[in-house]
């Protein structure tokens, strides 16, 4: 999520450093003799919109990364059922602490999964909020 958010912001400095980017002598003059010459009538710049450009997408982006992180922190119950022996254990735990096989509790224990084990995940009542033992 970090590769998007710096890869972002790279293209916009790249697009605000092109606009930054110094006119040759002869087009500034030309650009002066013609709004001499013309009424002048409104325009939307280029600086306006790379700026709302930028401002839309750090605005996005921003959203975007948010909305993952709350995904990330929603808390669910994890079951993990030996399917030799058919015994289940509980544990709850964080939706981005789930990795694979693997995952970390609320309570700070790393649980990792044998072959035989499988792995169920459930949204976590409301009135159970604290770990299980």
């Amino acid at each position: 999520m970090l590769t998007k958010l710096f890869f972002t912001l790279l293209l916009i400095g790249g697009v605000a450093l092109f606009y930054r980017a110094k006119r040759p002598p002869e087009v500034i003059q030309r650009k002066a003799e013609l709004s001499h010459t013309e009424t002048k009538t409104p325009t939307f710049s280029a600086r306006f919109i790379a700026y709302s450009f930028l401002t839309v997408t750090l605005t996005l982006s921003s959203l975007l990364f948010y909305l993952n992180w709350a995904d990330e922190q929603v808390r669910v119950q994890v079951f993990v059922i030996n399917s030799e022996t058919g015994e289940s254990r509980e544990y709850r735990a964080k939706q981005g602490e789930i990795a694979g096989r693997s995952f970390r509790t609320l309570d700070g224990r790393y649980i990792f999964l044998a072959t035989v084990e499988r792995l169920e995940i459930r949204q976590t009542p409301k009135n159970l909020t604290s770990p299980a033992p």
